[in-house]
């Protein structure tokens, strides 16, 4: 019987869950959630909170040579937040 994944996929897996349930509810105060709320796409806290997630996912990644994953996870971690507010 064949894993479903590698231990370095599930390993990876874990490590980036972690970094975004840190970003959205350990590093993310109540204030940043309000202040998005009520500026949507004008808030300054929304960039902020996205490069946030890019930043802890590279740091949970633990390897440099990995910013292009991170990138992607700052973008989508911005545009999914910015939909969900509108």
């Amino acid at each position: 019987m064949n894993p479903m994944f590698t231990y370095e996929e599930g390993s990876l897996l874990l490590r980036l869950l972690i970094a975004h349930l840190a970003t959205d509810f350990f590093f993310q105060p109540t204030a940043w959630v309000e202040n998005k709320r009520k500026y949507r796409w004008k808030s300054g806290l929304l960039p902020l909170h996205a490069i946030l997630a890019g930043a802890l996912s590279l740091l949970f990644l633990w390897n440099l040579d990995q910013w292009p994953r991170a990138l992607i996870i700052s973008v989508t971690q911005y545009i999914n937040d910015g939909k969900k507010l509108t």
